[in-house]
């Protein structure tokens, strides 16, 4: 049984299992009756006969009820003549700057007509303007919820305003009755009106949805900007759950995100928007954990992004799930800053990530679709360009700075971007050694066998100061085979542009560790790049296979050098600031490397302190 209370109507802020908002109204019609303090029932407004809305449990031997006894039913008492039926809803919203409406709806086999759907007043009834169409012809004749209707917007995109006299109109239209011959007719229930808590999150963002719901960053919203609006049905599910219909829902621990559909039918969009603060960063990265269930790709599915609170949306990434192997998985990390600048978006206050999804299955039935999202997090990422000599041999057990697991849609196929890629430090993948001496060592392929999967693995390092390099790395094959994406690619602008240097032949290489040494000057000269403060040395890796099981794939990392050869090129003014007795020198050759120093002159044509890093001693 579901609540007693008959209505609510209050100004605390509560917490759902949907999301937090202060409550205007909430009505689940189990008094039996309407509330006329708020509810006007207007069966047949333009005087036809035969009307219906009323609270009933039971009409013509069909339910009424979304759960409880009782519900709304909107129709016929018999077939008839086209009959037009309204069910008012009075507000005040004078006090409220954000407003949605939420309801569940069912319909009987209703057709749409142009009378269908929701009207708003601003001044009492004397008015009304059509805001929103209930295309009940799409729909699937049982109970569903629409995403949340964003009830200030569509009033200011009709000229209303949120006034002490707002009234919202359920509309109905049709000429046959509930249960016989041509039949027709609208239930509602569990109508809700909210002033929604929506909080802009600042870094670092994480949510493993172990709450069991969704906290006051993330709406399920209505797509309207991004998708056919027509595909906007009651039929759609954005929910925190741990199971669903018998399929699981997290990817560790309980919970997790579900998106599809409730019961196969119509295709449906739906969407789910993440609110955040970037305003203060200049380097976003956003990942998450994803399992599609049997989803195909479509046009609508992926993530779009808003800089401007959701006002308008640019589609940034695709979910190209056909490709994906309907497992547990993990892009790379997203680079929010970079599609957001060839998106023409800006880093804002008010920034929003949408993620959408499409489909006309439900999770476990016939013709399932779906997907599952947990473990988001978006953060600054902290890249460093390292200076030469660079040793790692990960045996801290992680990637340093200057490493990063990228998306390498540059320098592959898009579609081979998959979650089921993996580079990671590991000790072993299964019974397979990762190292090739001591604990740690980098594994790079997929965590099962599946889709074709490109990986690409980056160092980041400061070459400005040198004219000759040389890297050289362990490299130890699992069964890859050769193809034209794995290998070595070189960026001299900070991955905005990469040249391909070196193809690794896995075919060749060995299943025990072997050393490779290339001169990356000579490489990188060969294809008119330049060794800059913003370098890029990309390891990429390319496969359908795991690494223990059946069709073997990827490969391991390990003791990755790069030096520098010859003297570095150390140039720059110096520069003198007598009011300060500072000489300053930019670019000093100390040890193969280059500094900067200062001279800080003691006393007028005396002595001057020589600084090199934390190093300070007595010059002439």
């Amino acid at each position: 049984m579901k609540k007693t209370k008959c209505w609510f109507l209050s100004t605390a802020l509560i917490s759902t299992n949907v999301f937090a908002q202060t409550v205007i109204l909430s009505d689940d019609f189990e008094s039996g009756i309407l509330n006329h303090d708020h509810w006007t029932a207007r069966p047949g407004i333009n005087d036809q006969v035969g009307g219906v809305v009323e609270v009933t449990a039971n009409i013509q031997g069909v339910d009424a009820d979304h759960q409880g006894l009782y519900g709304v039913a909107m129709g016929r008492s018999n077939g008839g003549e086209y009959t037009t039926n309204a069910l008012d809803l009075r507000l005040d919203l004078s006090a409220y700057e954000q407003v949605e409406l939420s309801f569940w709806i069912k319909d009987q086999a209703d057709d749409t007509q142009e009378h269908d759907g929701i009207w708003f007043s601003d001044d009492g009834g004397a008015s009304f303007h059509k805001v929103y169409s209930l295309d009940v012809s799409d729909w699937s004749d049982v109970w569903g919820q629409l995403p949340p209707i964003d009830v200030d917007r569509l009033a200011s995109e009709n000229g209303l305003r949120l006034t002490n006299q707002f009234v919202i109109r359920f509309q109905q239209y049709g000429s046959g009755n509930f249960s016989e011959g041509y039949t027709d007719g609208i239930f509602l229930d569990d109508v809700l009106v909210t002033s929604p808590t929506v909080a802009y999150a600042t870094l670092p963002f994480e949510d493993d949805f172990e709450s069991g719901e969704f906290g006051d960053a993330w709406a399920w919203s209505d797509p309207y900007f991004t998708t056919l609006p027509e595909t906007i049905r009651p039929g759609g599910l954005v929910t925190v759950v741990p199971v669903i219909q018998r399929i699981e829902a997290s990817h560790q621990g309980r919970y997790g995100v579900a998106m599809g559909r409730r019961v196969g039918g119509g295709h449906t969009t739906n969407a789910l928007d993440l609110h955040l603060d970037l305003s203060s960063y200049e380097q976003v990265d956003l990942s998450f954990w994803f399992k599609d269930q049997a989803d195909d790709t479509q046009e609508q599915d992926g993530i779009w992004f808003s800089d401007d609170g959701g006002a308008s949306f640019h589609k940034v990434y695709s979910f190209e799930v056909s490709n994906w192997s309907d497992v547990w998985g993990q892009l790379p990390p997203i680079d929010v800053a970079q599609l957001a600048t060839e998106n023409g978006l800006k880093l804002t206050n008010q920034f929003v990530i949408r993620f959408q999804q499409y489909g006309s299955g439900n999770f476990s039935e016939g013709y399932t679709d779906g997907i599952f999202l947990d473990d988001i997090s978006v953060t600054s990422p902290t890249v460093t360009y390292a200076t030469l000599p660079f040793d790692d041999g990960f045996e801290n057990g992680e990637l340093s700075h200057a490493w990063t697991w990228s998306d390498p849609n540059l320098t592959t196929v898009p579609e081979t971007v998959t979650p089921g890629g993996l580079v990671s430090v590991v000790t072993n993948i299964k019974t397979v050694e990762a190292p090739y001496q001591g604990l740690y060592g980098v594994a790079i392929g997929r965590r099962t066998g599946g889709k074709t999967t490109t990986n690409a693995l980056d160092l980041h390092l400061d070459l400005s100061a040198h004219e000759q390099a040389e890297l050289s790395f362990w490299i130890k094959n699992n069964g890859d085979e050769t193809q034209d994406e794995d290998g070595i690619w070189f960026s001299d602008n900070g991955g905005l542009l990469f040249r391909k240097m070196y193809t690794y032949d896995p075919s060749k290489l060995s299943s025990e560790y072997q050393k490779i040494t290339l001169d990356v000057d000579a490489l990188a000269s060969e294809k008119g790049l330049k060794f800059t403060h913003q370098f890029i040395i990309r390891f990429q890796q390319y496969g359908s296979g795991n690494f223990t099981e059946g069709y073997k794939d990827g490969i391991f990392l390990d003791n990755v050098s790069v030096a520098a050869r010859g003297t570095p090129s150390c140039s720059g003014n110096a520069t003198y600031d007598a009011a300060t007795g500072i000489l300053k020198v930019p670019d000093v050759h100390f040890e193969n490397q280059c500094f900067a120093v200062e001279l800080e002159q003691i006393e007028p044509m005396g002595d001057f302190v020589f600084k090199l890093q934390d190093a300070v001693q007595a010059i002439r």
